[in-house]
Parts: C-alpha cells; sequence; structure tokens
C-alpha cells in the first residue's frame, strides 16, 4: 500500500512538472531510461542517494564528475583558488586557499566513452543517464576497491556539493537533475559549469545580449548555444543570443586578439559582443586581465578597431573562476565549510563498470593503474596540487 502511495505521489509531481515545462517554454522529451527508473521507485537503492541528502551534514566532500581531462583541470584550479577573504567573504585574495579545510573529490568518468561520441552515437538521453549515474555515485557511499572484487563493498563519504564539469553535463542533464530533486524534495547543490559562467556574466553585466564562447573544443560551441536557451528560458530573458567563436588553444592571452580578429572578419552584420565565456582553463588568468586592459584603453591607435567589436561592459567569465565563486558562495550561505584549518585535500575516483555488464556502474578508488599512458602523463603535468594532495592523504 505505501509503494503504490509513493508511486501515485511520483507520477503526479511528474505531470506536474511536465505540465510547469510547457508552460515555462521549455521543450518536453522523455524521461531518460535510468531517471525513469529512479522515478518510477523512490524507494530504490538508487535514489536513496537523493532521499538520503542531509542539507546540514558540512562532513562531506566536494564532488566535480565529468570527463578526466575538464576533472583535471578544474580540481586543480580549485585546490588552489583565493578570490575570497575567508574571514568576511570579500570578494578579495587573503593567501589562504578558498576551499581551506574541505575535501574534493574529484570523479574521473572513465567508464564511459568520450561524451561528444556518447552524445553522437546515442543521443542526449543517454548522456544524461551517464550524468545522473556520476550524481547517484557521488552523493552515495558505495564504492568498490577494484574492478575485480564485485563482493565487497567499501565505504565512501557523501558529497556535500556536486559540480559537474563538462558542458555535455550541462546541456542535457540539468532537467532531469530538477526532476530529481523535486522529486526528492531536496535542495541538492548541483553546479553546472555553464550555467555557473552565465550566473557570474548576468551578475557583472545585467542586461548582456550577445555571448561568444572561446574553446580549443568546437564539439562544445552547440552545447553552450543550448544552455543559453534553457537559461534564458528559465530567467525569462530576452533578444539573448550566442555568437560562437571557436579558437585554437593558445596558452598566453593572445587568444582575445585571436578572438577579435576572428569577430573582425564576420564584417560590419556582427553584433558587438557583450560576454565571452572563455571555456579554456589552460590560460593564464592575469594576461587575460592585462590583455583585456589593453584592448579597452581608448587611448590607443591600434587596439581602436576592436573597440567596436565589443560592447562598453564587456567582460571575460572564465569557466574555473566561475566555477569556484559559485561553490564557495553555496558553501558560505548554506554553512556548509568544515571549518578545519588544514590545506585543502583530494580523494580522486574513478568510474568502472561491473564486469561485462556495460548498464551497471561504480566507484573505483583513484589508481593509475586504470589510465593509458598519456592520461597518466597528463595528470601528473596538469594536476600536481591535486595528485600530491590526495597521495599525501
Amino acid at each position: 500500500m505505501r509503494k503504490e502511495a509513493v508511486l501515485f505521489f511520483t507520477v503526479a509531481v511528474c505531470f506536474a512538472l511536465m505540465v510547469s515545462c510547457r508552460e515555462s517554454g521549455a521543450p518536453s522529451r522523455p524521461l531518460p531510461a535510468y531517471v525513469k527508473s529512479l522515478v518510477s521507485d523512490t524507494l530504490s537503492e538508487g535514489f536513496r542517494p537523493f532521499s538520503d541528502y542531509d542539507p546540514r551534514d558540512h562532513d562531506r566532500d566536494i564532488a566535480i564528475i565529468g570527463s578526466l581531462e575538464r576533472v583535471a583541470f578544474l580540481t586543480e584550479a580549485m585546490m588552489g583558488a583565493d578570490l575570497f577573504d575567508n574571514i568576511d567573504g570579500r570578494l578579495y585574495g587573503d593567501g589562504l586557499p578558498d576551499f581551506a579545510g574541505e575535501t574534493l573529490a574529484p570523479v574521473f568518468d572513465l567508464a564511459s566513452d568520450a561524451y561528444p561520441a556518447v552524445v553522437r552515437d546515442s543521443g542526449a538521453l543517454k548522456m544524461s543517464d551517464v550524468t545522473v549515474r556520476n550524481l547517484v555515485m557521488a552523493l552515495d557511499t558505495l564504492a568498490f576497491s577494484n574492478n575485480y572484487d564485485w563482493e565487497h563493498r567499501i565505504s565512501k563519504r557523501r558529497a556535500k556539493v556536486v559540480i559537474l564539469a563538462s558542458p555535455e553535463m550541462s546541456a542535457y542533464a540539468m532537467q532531469d537533475i530538477d526532476t530529481l530533486r523535486t522529486i526528492a524534495g531536496k535542495d541538492i547543490p548541483v553546479i553546472s559549469v555553464v550555467d555557473a559562467m552565465l550566473d557570474e556574466a548576468f551578475a557583472k553585466n545585467p542586461s548582456a545580449k550577445t555571448f561568444s564562447v572561446f574553446t580549443p573544443d568546437s564539439t562544445t560551441l552547440p552545447l553552450y548555444e543550448a544552455c543559453l536557451k534553457r537559461y534564458a528560458a528559465s530567467h525569462s530573458l530576452e533578444g539573448v543570443t550566442m555568437t560562437a567563436a571557436c579558437c585554437p588553444a593558445d596558452s598566453s592571452a593572445d587568444f582575445l586578439l585571436s578572438f577579435l580578429d576572428i569577430r573582425k572578419a564576420a564584417g560590419a552584420s556582427s553584433p558587438a559582443v557583450d560576454v565571452l565565456l572563455l571555456d579554456d582553463f589552460s590560460l593564464d588568468q592575469g594576461e587575460v586581465s592585462t590583455t583585456l586592459e589593453a584592448v579597452l584603453n581608448p587611448y590607443s591607435e591600434e587596439t581602436l578597431a576592436y573597440n567596436k567589436l565589443i560592447t562598453g561592459k564587456f567582460c571575460i567569465v572564465s569557466a574555473s573562476t566561475a566555477v569556484s565563486r559559485e561553490c564557495y558562495t553555496i558553501l558560505r550561505s548554506r554553512n556548509l565549510f568544515t571549518h578545519n584549518i588544514a590545506w585543502p585535500k583530494s580523494v580522486c575516483y574513478v568510474t568502472s563498470t561491473l564486469g561485462n555488464a556495460a548498464s551497471q556502474f561504480t566507484l573505483l578508488p583513484f589508481s593509475f593503474h586504470y589510465l593509458k599512458p598519456e592520461e597518466s602523463v597528463f595528470l601528473m603535468a596538469n594536476s600536481p596540487k591535486t595528485m600530491e594532495a590526495y597521495v599525501q592523504d
């Protein structure tokens, strides 16, 4: 009887959500298979991490989930982030890491193929399933010691905040994550990298209309456009457009001049840009700021032509800074900091499939044994703080 009542309530909530989506202009679509299984049985083991979430428990981890490269870059940036005064929360670095005393838990999703391939071969619903599985595992207490012994479970700490590091997750899974949170009745902090960037962009320029994205990966361009449309619909914003520009990766701030050259070549019909979303973790933020100041200099003949390509309130929003700011703000506003006096720590995981059962996934403690040689080299070169903190722990 209880299960029937729960099922009736779940169906009613789903119906209400679908009606709400129609009223807000968001396109309706069927639930992904895994999400549907969770919604149909809210007493299941898979749904329990949602229903068991305790918003007052600060003794948990900050999970960063997604593809290996993006999770590695984002975790490393957060390990050393110093954007705030840790005493009063002012947006001013104080020489102490913003996430001091916290444990960052990167989850390298090795079980899935490259996300662009998942979308190309299996579609958006499959990408949502992949994302929600990673989210469930981050919120859960379950892991296994290795990918050979599937009988003996080990425990892990739950996540108090989950960060979706990949734009595919932002574009295809947020609608389903919102559905699961609504059914569970839990305001679980889930930070989408693209939504975090858009939040910061509109905080800097509330009247922003024209957006561009700088990325070395052309597959992310339509994802940002889809995220902007969803964001605009949910915030009742009109006339907001994405004018994409994909540029080669650059190790210096010259990327900004490359971006403006592309905008210039597009012709006078292209509108001036309000916001540039920086989806490249390899760029030095200090150099970016210096170059931006030079471009905005009204007395420089060299950059005068570039000034016509951007508006007076033009700003650059980087993925790593936006996510760090939003995560810090959530922890402070909800009193979720551990308040431990210590450097940030990391506890790393990888995803794995259950034997030959490609539909069953779990987490394993990180080991270089699971990586390809080039992935190991990448992590050692680009995540020294994360790897050192994990080894020391």
